[in-house]
């Protein structure tokens, strides 16, 4: 008995796919458009992956909806095959190959002031030319998401830390179908800032308390 969620008219079984075996799962999911939704759902444990694609939907016909559904191998590429009832119904394919981004890379300062803002610049690569977000744990309690952003392109981020300590930055990309890549990491050092002394008081007081002073600084 499997715990399931959505609203659910296809099933096709995967037994190619690395990992698997996987059903895909087409569904009228979600309540708002495009309503058709493909999601993988791993066998062995009983729980969807997170991998999610957007079943084809037919712009002129407002209300689709999602039908039966298959699963073959063209040569060495899984195929999704379903039907959208809509008007005219659509019989799609969809190539269902998908690969998390490549880990992230970091550019930015590995030390600083405590109070002071840091520009830091991520980038990932992802094998299918998905969109990625990154996902930003700063080392201090506090983390950033960003928005979508095209494959291998620059995203600068600013964060300020507070207190002095040595702090790790974890950053890994998501694509759009949700699966996640490696961990990137970056250390930061922001040491405490250094005290500034006046120590001209504390020469006067000793060349008035002890006269001899003056004497051997020629004064």
């Amino acid at each position: 008995m499997y715990t399931n969620t959505y609203s659910i008219y296809g099933l096709a079984y995967d037994d190619f796919s690395d990992g698997g075996p996987f059903l895909w799962v087409y569904s009228q999911d979600p309540d708002v458009n495009p309503r058709v939704q493909i999601s993988q759902f791993h066998l062995s444990s009983g729980t969807y992956t997170g991998v999610i694609y957007q079943g084809y939907w037919n712009p002129g016909y407002d209300n689709n909806i999602a039908g039966g559904a298959c699963f073959y191998v063209d040569g060495t590429d899984p195929v999704f095959v379903g039907l959208t009832q809509s008007s005219p119904d659509t019989i799609f394919g969809m190539n269902i190959t998908n690969f998390p981004p490549n880990p992230p890379t970091i550019d930015g300062p590995n030390s600083g002031k405590p109070k002071t803002s840091y520009d830091f610049i991520f980038n990932a690569v992802d094998p299918d030319g998905d969109n990625v977000k990154y996902i930003i744990n700063w080392g201090d309690a506090t983390s950033t998401t960003t928005d979508f952003n095209a494959s291998g392109t620059n995203v600068t981020v600013s964060h300020t830390w507070n207190t002095k300590d040595t702090y790790v930055i974890i950053v890994k990309a998501e694509d759009e179908y949700g699966l996640i890549g490696s961990e990137a990491t970056l250390e930061v050092n922001i040491p405490r800032n250094k005290a500034q002394f006046n120590t001209q008081p504390i020469l006067l007081w000793l060349l008035e308390r002890f006269p001899i002073l003056r004497h051997l600084m020629g004064l």
